[in-house]
């Protein structure tokens, strides 16, 4: 009876530790490493213009792209005491703005897109912004002004063969996921696997497919809600 006991527990623990897993690896890896839209950078034109150094670190004025020129006059870009900041010079009509900070290291990586939106307080002039310690320079894209938004020079864009991808990891790992907490219940009322396929090749052709479809509603769902209205996706 304990022996029995002790199982049971063993197989909750396993089955809620792979629920978690799938959960961290659906949810949060994956989408990490596949799921992140970038803009197509080529099409960017910011440019710097002056550069300062100051006791504590250094900063570089920018000229945005013309697209961005017509709300933003200039930023700066600075890093000071190890961290960096962007603050911009904008048109004093301005009262909101929204606006995307395409951060680059010195490698011309993409490190990351800083998403910022305020309230202007001081007529002309943003607060400054908070950048990745490993950023070398910026993008900036301006997305809404003044509760209007603003038709940007490129969107972000998703390549498909990543969707794809993404979709195909999420199946497998339903299927498996599906597979361990259909062969622990089995195992539970004394019934083993093999004997279950061995018997019923159909039903569990069908269970595997259930789960499947259960990974393709997931992954699906889940580049919707990664794919907003400003994303495409690109082939």
């Amino acid at each position: 009876m304990v022996d029995t006991v002790v199982e049971i527990v063993a197989h909750a623990c396993i089955l809620l530790c792979s629920a978690v897993l799938y959960v961290f690896l659906v949810a949060r890896i994956f989408p990490h490493l596949l799921l992140k839209p970038k803009y197509r950078l080529s099409v960017l034109q910011d440019r710097g213009s002056r550069k300062y150094v100051f006791k504590n670190g250094r900063a570089i004025v920018y000229e945005p792209s013309i697209q961005a020129a017509r709300y933003i006059k200039q930023y700066i870009l600075s890093c000071n005491g190890g961290e960096k900041y962007i603050k911009c010079k904008i048109d004093e009509r301005i009262r909101t703005i929204k606006y995307d900070v395409i951060a680059m290291d010195a490698d011309d990586k993409e490190i990351a897109t800083v998403r910022i939106a305020e309230p202007i307080y001081n007529t002309g002039v943003t607060k400054g912004a908070l950048l990745p310690p490993d950023t070398s320079y910026v993008c900036v894209i301006v997305k809404e002004v003044n509760d209007h938004i603003v038709e940007p020079v490129t969107k972000l864009q998703l390549p498909m063969w990543r969707a794809g991808l993404y979709g195909l990891l999420t199946v497998v790992c339903s299927v498996i996921e599906g597979a361990l907490w259909n062969a622990s219940i089995l195992k539970w009322f004394d019934m083993a696997l093999y004997d279950f396929v061995s018997t019923g090749i159909e039903e569990f052709v069908k269970m595997l497919l259930i789960y499947a479809c259960i990974g393709l509603v997931v992954s699906a769902v889940t580049v919707l809600f990664h794919c907003s209205k400003d994303v495409q996706i690109k082939k």
